[in-house]
């Protein structure tokens, strides 16, 4: 008996001495299970639930996530709430009740918001505005909508005809009537969208979207095209996003793949194989930005050192957490964040907030915390 349980002692002695001689991600997942407990958890809001978008207006967050949620910007603890005027929409009666929020965005101080019917048959665009809701109905009578973006004070929506299975691209200056963008049928909706200024005027520039396998720019919604001389992509883009403090536009793909353009062409990263990207945002973390890529397993980073800037040519995907620790403390590999489908990314400048929303995983909160940055969940 003595032996067989010297053995079994020895096996767990050896084992563990293999488990922490491998490499650096090893013994961050070893530390980050020690560390559990510093995961914070807000339960106002379900974890299991799908986050497709976050804003912040005024004072407060705001989410869509079946319904519309808020809470309060003043701390991390303030109780998450669906507003008792947001009541949904009611297709048999035209009025809000009981639907379901898909989308939503800010736009000229106003919110805009996308509900379902409950059967999914009907759709509509409505502005809220004054505590009042109002249904949006020009330029988009007859139509399903799916996605909503504001850039560059233009408001895009993504619309196809009842029983059609391509998308058309609407937009509005004025939040109250849309227009035909006329770029044709495109066969995935608009996923991303950036505004690129000129190096001459800041109001002027060229608006970048991006669908399926095609990028589409032009200075002006009634004059865009397909974008040329753009890296392909075999299963399509993922996002598209403009840095203005590294004046470099950023492309995602779903091969893994991120390109980056800092005037003088396109660079290409390493491989994040057997993954699709998705959207993208910045931090700035000691002087240092991190462009961090969302991703259908968790996320990567981009860092990019002050002292040399992006090297277009040897662009680095990391997984967070087992390099140079700038996005997040290494706590990110002990949460399901690691291995959830990010849909989009949020950067409160203000709070120095990363917010990351996802499919079935709910919200995530990034934010410095004893001398690191930490994920937390919403």
């Amino acid at each position: 008996m003595r032996i067989k349980t010297a053995s079994i002692f020895l096996f767990a002695i050896l084992l563990l001495v293999l488990l922490f001689s491998c490499e650096e991600n090893s013994i961050a997942v070893f530390y980050s299970l020690e560390h559990e407990s510093e995961v914070e958890d807000n339960k106002s809001l379900d974890n299991d639930i799908t986050v497709t978008n976050i804003e912040r207006f005024g004072d407060y967050y705001y989410i869509s996530a079946g319904n519309l949620y808020r809470r309060d910007t003043k701390g991390s603890t303030q109780k998450w709430v669906r507003h008792s005027e947001w009541p949904g929409w009611d297709s048999a009666t035209g009025e809000l009740k009981d639907g379901l929020c898909t989308e939503f965005t800010v736009f000229n101080e106003t919110i805009y918001a996308i509900f379902y019917s409950v059967d999914g048959t009907e759709t509509g665009l409505f502005q809220y505005k004054g505590n009042e809701w109002k249904k949006i109905e020009n330029g988009l009578t007859g139509l399903r909508l799916d996605k909503i973006l504001s850039i560059n004070q233009t408001l895009f929506v993504a619309a196809r005809d009842s029983g059609s299975s391509s998308w058309k691209l609407y937009f509005s200056r004025d939040g109250e009537s849309f227009t035909d963008t006329g770029i044709g049928d495109f066969f995935r909706p608009i996923i991303s969208g950036t505004w690129v200024p000129d190096t001459a005027a800041t109001d002027s520039g060229t608006f970048y979207l991006v669908t399926g396998k095609k990028v589409y720019s032009g200075d002006d919604p009634e004059n865009l095209s397909v974008a040329e001389d753009f890296p392909s992509a075999d299963n399509g883009y993922g996002g598209i996003y403009y840095s203005r403090a590294l004046k470099v536009l950023f492309l995602s793909t779903a091969d893994g793949y991120v390109h980056a353009n800092d005037g003088s062409g396109w660079g290409t990263s390493n491989q994040a194989e057997g993954v699709s990207l998705t959207d993208m945002e910045e931090l700035n973390v000691d002087d240092n930005i991190v462009i961090v890529v969302g991703s259908s397993n968790g996320y990567y980073e981009i860092i990019v050192a002050e002292e040399t800037g992006l090297d277009k040519d040897n662009i680095v995907l990391r997984i967070p957490g087992t390099g140079a620790y700038y996005s997040t403390n290494i706590n990110y590999l002990n949460t399901t964040l690691s291995s959830a489908v990010i849909l989009k990314f949020y950067r409160d400048e203000e709070k120095d907030y990363l917010f990351g929303c996802t499919s079935g995983e709910g919200l995530w909160r990034n934010q410095q915390a004893n001398g690191y940055r930490l994920w937390n969940r919403e």
